[in-house]
């Protein structure tokens, strides 16, 4: 992995961090509350996680050559919806009470906003100079 890369890893995991904050803990509170939210969020967890994810948008953007803004932006909320489905309907599948179709749908939703913005963030350091 080259500098550029971990820098495009760093950058897009604390893009996630921080829109994860304000969207989830912040505007969108009450609508997670009752669903999958935890009381007590374990903070370092979430920054290893999107850390994880900054890698991922970091990989697949790295693959393909972003035309630009949009082109990030469309390429990372592909990769969040994915990652968001995948995630989501497997934990409603196997857990009871924890998540719902709501849960589910809100956090795609979610995720596609996140995640394209992160993309362009990612994209804009991987592909400059």
């Amino acid at each position: 992995m080259n500098q550029k890369c971990i820098l495009a890893t760093v950058a897009g995991g604390v893009t996630l961090f921080v829109l994860g904050f304000v969207i989830y803990g912040v505007l969108l509170a009450d609508f997670f509350a009752n669903d999958a939210m935890s009381e007590t969020p374990a903070y370092w967890a979430i920054g290893a996680g999107q850390l994880a994810s900054g890698a991922l948008l970091a990989l697949v953007l790295s693959w393909r050559a972003a035309g630009g803004p949009a082109e990030a932006f469309k390429a990372g909320a592909g990769v969040g919806l994915l990652f968001s489905l995948s995630m989501g309907l497997t934990m409603f599948g196997t857990t009871e009470g924890m998540y719902t179709v709501n849960t589910v749908v809100g956090d795609a939703v979610v995720s596609i906003v996140m995640y394209g913005i992160a993309g362009m963030v990612v994209a804009k350091i991987l592909h400059e100079g």
